[in-house]
């Protein structure tokens, strides 16, 4: 079992790792000198990923040789206690100079994700939270939204070739029925940083990594959200559909969606988690 200080050390630690890496990152996007190689449909890898990666990993393990370590370029087995890192959530953004994209490193102990920190150098915003910790972007604590009605709200959708147009496009058309609208700015852990910050009202993608994720939830749940349970059944090893809301919004949904809906399943994980 980590301490709170346990927790608080390895967030600090995480802020000042992103905030550096992410600073290199930037003069490289900006500076267009990279190359890129296709990992599948729409999924894409640059040596700035690779390149990132590797220089968090070095971090932790002098900071934390005790700790597993498992990354979207070099893989690893989560233990125990394990670092969960996206070197550049939103690497078609990033190869695009399209700047909605960030780094992400969430732990993960005994199953559970108990701190997250996610920097996105193109806005200088670190969001930041461990258990109990409290959520913070750039210091200042930070809340979910309070938007009470679906003709109010903004979703963020992500989407994966692994699973079918039809399904997203499904989501889609419920909401705008519903009155809300979505945007789809592809980088699912930057997306729901933002949903934790009140920026966006729910958060929704049929497949989901584990490194998208792992850090925003941290954060979304200190930041008052609820979502779907994740991890559990495949030990944060594949993944797996998150539906992420703000509490006023699961109410919102529960008076407000279709039976047949897509998001009527998970809805009812989320109130019943």
């Amino acid at each position: 079992m980590l301490s709170d200080r346990d927790l608080q050390t390895r967030r600090e630690t995480a802020e000042t790792m992103l905030r550096d890496a992410g600073r290199e990152a930037l003069a490289a996007c900006l500076s267009r000198d990279f190359t890129v190689e296709a990992k599948g449909h729409q999924d894409f890898v640059t040596a700035i990923d690779r390149r990132t990666e590797d220089r968090l990993r070095a971090a932790l393990a002098r900071a934390f040789p005790q700790d597993a370590v498992l990354g979207e370029e070099g893989g690893g087995a989560p233990g125990p206690v394990t670092w969960i890192l996206d070197p550049i959530d939103g690497t078609a953004n990033f190869l695009r100079g399209f700047p909605y994209w960030c780094l992400s490193a969430g732990l993960v102990a005994d199953g559970d994700p108990v701190m997250g920190v996610i920097y996105d150098p193109c806005r200088d915003e670190l969001f930041s939270a461990h258990r109990g910790g409290g959520a913070t972007l750039n210091g200042a604590r930070m809340r979910v939204a309070e938007t009470g009605g679906i003709d109010r709200a903004t979703f963020g959708l992500g989407f994966s070739f692994r699973t079918p147009a039809q399904q997203h496009a499904a989501v889609i058309g419920e909401i705008l029925q519903m009155g809300g609208t979505y945007r789809m700015p592809g980088a699912g852990a930057l997306t729901l940083a933002h949903l934790a910050a009140g920026r966006l009202d729910g958060f929704w993608e049929a497949s989901i990594h584990p490194w998208d994720v792992a850090a925003g939830l941290a954060i979304l749940a200190e930041a008052g959200g609820i979502a779907t349970p994740y991890g559990r059944q495949s030990g944060w090893r594949a993944p797996a559909p998150l539906l992420a809301l703000t509490p006023a919004m699961a109410q919102a949904l529960a008076g407000g969606l279709p039976r047949d809906a897509v998001w009527s399943v998970p809805l009812q994980q989320l109130q019943s988690g």
